[in-house]
């Protein structure tokens, strides 16, 4: 998540380790290696804050959390943060919340769903995006009236998944090639397939209006970055 560390990396008089639990578990498929090199990285490097994303991988463990924490200094401040969004709390994040002292989500929404299920520590921690990707080129002449870029999952998947393939196979319908569509999973020939990084950026700015839809659009207070990709 290179934006996260940029963020961090602007600060003033801050000093970053970087630890990629995922990527050390991919490569050698055990946990409980990557959990030891997690606690060796923060026992040599000591820092103020120890900031995770522990959601749906289950290779972090609760107990690795609480030797962590013995071993650091008194005033250190542990946080789990999820940017994903569900219709239910993510049980992961409810497991390790007593190993953290913070538990970080992207919307106000569901904070009292969290703390209904007993996760008392849950704060909102906004989601970003990456602005040296996603940036106004100011165009004048478009290629395109409408733009969206968004997969097109089977109805069981998310609780808004039919609606959004619905409305966008009926702008497509009606509007033709002035709608410019990008994802995976349509019928047809709707999509004009994916579209990431610097080439959805000129996507967006080629077309006069973006259309941003989520997956889940009846959860109060919450929206995704892809609209802040798409307002970028």
């Amino acid at each position: 998540q290179e934006p996260m560390y940029n963020a961090f990396r602007e600060m003033e008089n801050v000093s970053l380790e970087i630890f990629d639990y995922y990527g050390l578990y991919e490569e050698t498929k055990n946990a409980n290696l990557v959990n030891q090199k997690l606690l060796d990285v923060a026992v040599a490097f000591q820092p103020d804050l120890v900031h995770m994303q522990l959601q749906m991988t289950r290779v972090i463990k609760l107990d690795t959390l609480r030797k962590l924490r013995r071993a650091m200094h008194q005033k250190v401040i542990i946080t789990n943060w999820s940017g994903d969004v569900r219709d239910k709390i993510q049980q992961e994040m409810l497991e390790l919340a007593s190993g953290v002292d913070y538990t970080l989500i992207s919307n106000t929404g569901q904070l009292q769903l969290y703390k209904n299920a007993g996760c008392l520590n849950v704060k909102y921690w906004q989601i970003g995006y990456d602005d040296t990707v996603f940036y106004p080129q100011f165009k004048t002449n478009f290629v395109s009236d409408l733009v969206v870029a968004a997969n097109a999952y089977p109805n069981s998947t998310f609780r808004g998944a039919s609606s959004r393939v619905n409305i966008i196979t009926k702008l497509k319908s009606k509007l033709g090639d002035k709608f410019q569509v990008y994802g995976g999973g349509y019928i047809g020939n709707i999509s004009s397939g994916g579209c990431h990084g610097s080439d959805l950026n000129n996507a967006y700015n080629n077309s006069r209006c973006i259309l941003n839809m989520s997956n889940y659009n009846d959860i109060d207070d919450y929206f995704s970055d892809r609209l802040l990709t798409c307002l970028g």
